[in-house]
């Protein structure tokens, strides 16, 4: 964690949250995690590592773009807190990031599990919905089963019905509500670590 941290510049006694979306981002993380900057930097010690996504050819999303443009236009975040959010489109040494976390936001696809596992790190996990046999909920659930991590769920979002089709989405409430207890207590990070690793 310390030659992480040095690596990154990222002070050692902050509490650094790690989100991503996979390779080509995803809209729902992206829209959560600019939403909760207000609440999250309100809090001098926390750092935020987020990776948008990177734009594929043939993909319509953008997660920088989207990311960019919904920061704009938000209110209430406290002077220099720029200097505490490291965004890319995509993350070539995840280990680096991994090791420098104290909880990562993500999916709940296998691939993403099994390196939360592999670190030992806190995570709080948030399922694509609607896919086949629903598979990312039940691997959330079985870890969430286990004291590994937390799970939030998305919703689909009915005011995007009229305009871009059913979005699902995720209330900085919501993330917070398992979010802020992970940060703050320590012991709890610690016990889900093992839980993590054990698995």
């Amino acid at each position: 964690r310390a030659s992480a941290r040095e690596e990154l510049g990222i002070p050692h006694d902050s509490r650094v949250v790690f989100a991503f979306g996979g390779s080509q981002g995803a809209r729902t993380i992206n829209r959560l995690l600019v939403d909760s900057l207000p609440e999250l930097m309100e809090d001098p010690k926390v750092y935020l590592v987020h990776g948008t996504g990177k734009r594929l050819k043939g993909n319509a999303y953008d997660g920088m773009a989207d990311v960019e443009s919904r920061t704009r236009g938000l209110q209430g975040l406290p002077e220099g807190w720029e200097k505490r959010v490291i965004r890319k489109d995509f993350f070539h040494d995840m280990g680096t990031y991994y090791a420098a976390s104290d909880v990562v936001v993500c999916r709940a696809g296998a691939g993403s599990l099994n390196e939360v596992c592999a670190y030992g790190v806190a995570a709080v996990t948030i399922p694509k919905a609607n896919l086949p046999g629903d598979h990312q909920a039940c691997n959330a659930r079985v870890m969430e089963r286990l004291g590994a991590t937390a799970v939030v769920y998305e919703r689909v979002a009915v005011e995007s019905l009229d305009t871009e089709g059913p979005v699902e989405s995720v209330s900085p409430e919501a993330l917070m509500e398992v979010l802020g207890p992970l940060l703050s207590n320590t012991d709890l990070r610690e016990a889900m670590c093992k839980q993590a690793r054990d698995f």
